[in-house]
């Protein structure tokens, strides 16, 4: 297409110096201009990394927070189990819970004896610890009376995160034997 632009004409001047331009710039422009440019793809990597990063924060801290919880409904069933096997007269023993370290340990009798085949050993997830067993008597066994399921050791023991002491759960044994987790 060819313009012809008249002497007078408003623009003229201005037209006859952009059009050889234009011209030249259809030529040398690839018909294909698609795709992603470098930085297109940088930004959107970096919004993948930073989503993937929240939501394994996210999903990291409800999987402790479950390993809490657990652990502490844990702790709550096993000292259950060994006011119920007392209260039952199962073997005509009393039952106790030992609370060492990262193991629970039901025992059989009215004190604890290591090494003893009867003894069962529960171990707590690496990602949570037993902190501040306060017992009356001091000590760290729960030894329940027979006939009566109540306890003279009894007292509180904190479960916390080991990433965190913020995330914790208190559990209560009461002297009538009774178990409370907050």
């Amino acid at each position: 297409m060819k313009l012809n632009f008249k002497k007078g004409f408003p623009g003229s001047r201005f037209w006859r110096r952009v059009l050889p331009v234009i011209r030249l710039w259809r030529i040398t422009t690839p018909k294909f201009t698609t795709g992603f440019t470098l930085l297109e793809i940088l930004i959107s990597l970096s919004l993948i990394v930073v989503l993937a990063g929240l939501v394994f924060y996210s999903i990291s801290g409800f999987r402790n927070k479950e390993a809490l919880d657990t652990e502490s409904r844990q702790i709550s069933s096993i000292l259950e189990e060994a006011r119920s096997l007392t209260l039952s007269g199962q073997g005509g023993n009393a039952y106790g819970v030992r609370l060492q370290g990262d193991q629970i340990i039901r025992f059989v009798g009215t004190s604890f004896a290591s090494g003893t085949a009867s003894n069962i050993t529960y171990t707590l997830n690496p990602a949570v610890k037993l902190n501040n067993v306060s017992l009356q008597g001091g000590g760290s066994d729960v030894v329940f009376d027979k006939l009566r399921g109540t306890t003279a050791n009894y007292g509180t023991m904190i479960l916390n995160l080991v990433s965190t002491t913020s995330s914790k759960k208190t559990i209560t044994i009461n002297s009538t034997g009774i178990i409370d987790v907050q």
